[in-house]
């Protein structure tokens, strides 16, 4: 199965397991027809009950990239995040997309790319489970869309507020990416990340 069929199938079955408790009830499989609100603001509005509970990616790649670093270096890292923030302060995978994997001459960034690479998927499995068809598809693409421009926590915001009739739970989404991010990161060696610093094309 290639990854990222084998991914997508991963996370799927762990919604499924997780079912009423991220949707709010089993009515979202098997009750009647959900009415979707599928129109995307020019700017979406985070609250704080969503930016308050969702780990920002930036500042996990920070925090674990500065671990083993001397300060000077840390900052350079910080620097670095910073400068690939979209507007509204969160990281948006848009923002990442002229970096690759293991792509070493743009630096310790590369890291925060293979990091972040499965947040669409976990985020529109997140938005959608539970609906069908066109709805599904429309809720995807908005999600994928709004993460590629704004991040995670606007995406977020977006499919909540496109589901009213359902409670999609913002502490189930962290700990889905917040584990993605662990996983990613914990097969970089400290060789990988020296070769990055030293490759870096700057």
């Amino acid at each position: 199965m290639p990854r990222t069929a084998l991914v997508q199938f991963r996370l799927t079955a762990v919604m499924l397991v997780y079912g009423i408790r991220a949707i709010g009830g089993i009515m979202g499989l098997f009750g009647t027809r959900e009415e979707v609100e599928l129109l995307v603001p020019d700017v979406i509005e985070i609250p704080t009950s969503i930016s308050d509970q969702l780990t920002d990616a930036g500042e996990f790649f920070v925090s674990w990239a500065s671990s083993s670093l001397y300060e000077e270096q840390a900052q350079q890292i910080r620097d670095l995040v910073t400068a690939r923030r979209a507007a509204n302060g969160w990281i948006a995978r848009d923002s990442l997309s002229d970096i690759g994997v293991y792509d070493f001459k743009n630096g310790p960034l590369t890291f925060l790319v293979q990091m972040t690479v499965r947040d669409t998927i976990v985020l529109q499995v997140w938005a959608s489970f539970g609906l069908k068809g066109e709805n599904k598809r429309s809720i995807e693409s908005a999600v994928a869309s709004i993460f590629g421009r704004e991040g995670h926590a606007a995406a977020a915001t977006w499919a909540i507020g496109a589901r009213p009739s359902k409670s999609l739970s913002i502490d189930f989404l962290n700990e889905s990416l917040t584990g993605a991010w662990t996983e990613s990161l914990a097969s970089v060696t400290n060789g990988d990340f020296s070769k990055s610093f030293r490759k870096w094309k700057h």
